[in-house]
């Protein structure tokens, strides 16, 4: 009885494997077999500590995934820029800058009982290149606030390769995904900084008919270096979201909350996320 239970929610989960664009906000879509577009913009505000200013931050990101091998191995870019102000002081200035470009390779497996699993490697090349201080580095940090698994993508001169690993489960009506990522960055500057991190996400969502699944994100970031003391080594951001699935466009709506915020000078950051997926 059991085992005929499970085996009916494992079916269930299959029946829905040709639901375009199941993936959640900020992770990838593992059992596409076509390319597919992501834009997304975020617009947050950073509670600061006493003696600093609220400041505000806007990031906007692009990417891209084609299969090159299909369905199995996917090649991918992501880039993200940001405007916003600095928190330094107590009269916030603006500046605009450029994150790094991301290239992503993996290879994906899933089978028609709703698993499916991905591993592959990201590399992120230097494209972003401003100061360690000033206005310009104030924003990179308001703007890794954003998203805490964009720590590299917004750290100036950086170079990083990163193993990835993703799991997905569906049962009947739930969706269940999994991303686990250790970054391994050095700055190309004088000083030749060297970090690594580890980064979790972890999603749930529900089925609600067949386009609009709610969901949650909770995204962690855990310093394994010596850069931070033991109590400030993890960050967590919560973004509850909802997602409409449509044939070739899906796109979703979300409020994320952290606290205390990746800016060290932030005691916490809210805000908006919106985009949409294109499957082409």
């Amino acid at each position: 009885m059991a085992a005929a239970c499970i085996a009916s929610l494992s079916f269930a989960g299959a029946a829905r494997a040709d639901v375009p664009h199941a993936s959640p906000p900020s992770l990838p879509t593992l059992d596409t077999t076509r390319a597919e577009a992501h834009v997304e913009s975020a617009f947050a505000t950073l509670e600061p500590y006493p003696g600093s200013a609220r400041a505000h931050v806007m990031v906007n990101a692009v990417a891209l995934e084609i299969p090159i091998f299909e369905p199995w191995i996917h090649l991918g870019w992501r880039y993200a820029a940001a405007a916003g102000e600095s928190v330094e002081g107590r009269t916030p200035s603006t500046a605009l800058i450029s994150g790094n470009l991301t290239t992503s390779f993996r290879v994906s497996w899933f089978s028609g009982h709703g698993i499916a699993f991905s591993a592959g490697l990201l590399a992120v090349a230097p494209t972003a290149w401003f100061g360690r201080d000033g206005t310009s580095a104030d924003v990179a940090r308001a703007a890794r606030s954003v998203r805490v698994d964009d720590r590299v993508a917004f750290t100036p001169k950086a170079f990083a390769i990163s193993p990835v690993l993703d799991l997905r489960v569906d049962l009947a009506l739930l969706t269940f995904q999994l991303r686990q990522t250790l970054d391994a960055s050095i700055e190309l500057s004088e000083r030749a900084t060297q970090s690594t991190t580890a980064t979790t996400v972890v999603y749930g969502g529900i089925h609600l008919g067949d386009h609009v699944m709610p969901g949650v994100e909770i995204t962690q970031i855990y310093v394994l270096d010596g850069s931070a003391p033991d109590d400030a080594r993890s960050r967590y951001t919560l973004m509850p979201h909802v997602r409409y699935f449509g044939r070739k466009i899906s796109p979703f709506l979300g409020i994320f909350y952290g606290t205390p915020a990746l800016h060290p000078r932030a005691e916490q950051i809210w805000g908006l996320r919106l985009g949409f997926n294109v499957g082409f």
